[in-house]
């Protein structure tokens, strides 16, 4: 299994949390979860984290006109690499700018970044709180949710928290993912990313 198969196969109302290292291909994994959707979806890039991810997928020589109907939204950064829908500031409450950017998004969030949008809130266990409460008001609901969160960033705390909210959980350890938790029976599998 590919791991753009295991994506396609994720409903609405779940929540997918892909956690990657600093040495992951994380860049691969973010043009495999905007294809398993037709770029039908809204990249939510926080501090130009999908930038840099495309800017490495161009280094690499990957056709980027797969990303051309994929929704763009920004939460800081200054790097403009595709017209964003949105654009709010790093320092937006959490609770706010997550109210805003579900409201833009009509089936499928592919969240970048996550992790440093609480290095740069005041309480960070508040603003994590404020994002589960959020997600977890997701689940069921009419959107798919993909988030890739650096593990070697995060706080752990909120990365517990994050795969205790979320339907499915995949760790990517090169260019393999292996799934830790799946609605659909997947558990323990190794799949290609």
């Amino acid at each position: 299994m590919k791991l753009g198969e295991f994506l396609g196969s994720v409903q609405p109302g779940e929540i997918v949390l892909i956690e990657y290292t600093t040495l992951s291909p994380a860049s691969a994994a973010l043009l495999r979860t905007v294809e398993a959707f037709g770029g039908e979806c809204t990249i939510v890039s926080i501090a130009d984290m999908a930038a840099a991810f495309v800017s490495s997928l161009k280094s690499a020589g990957v056709d980027m006109g797969r990303f051309d109907r994929a929704g763009l939204v920004k939460i800081g950064g200054r790097v403009e690499w595709k017209y964003p829908w949105m654009h709010l500031p790093m320092t937006s409450n959490p609770t706010v700018a997550l109210e805003k950017i579900g409201g833009m998004i009509q089936e499928t969030a592919v969240v970048v970044g996550l992790e440093r949008f609480l290095m740069v809130q005041g309480n960070v266990e508040r603003a994590a709180l404020s994002v589960i409460e959020f997600l977890s008001g997701e689940l069921g609901g009419r959107r798919r949710w993909v988030l890739l969160v650096n593990s070697d960033v995060a706080p752990r705390e909120f990365l517990a928290l994050l795969e205790d909210v979320a339907t499915g959980v995949l760790f990517l350890d090169g260019a393999r993912a292996k799934v830790l938790r799946s609605i659909s029976g997947e558990d323990g599998k190794r799949i290609r990313v």
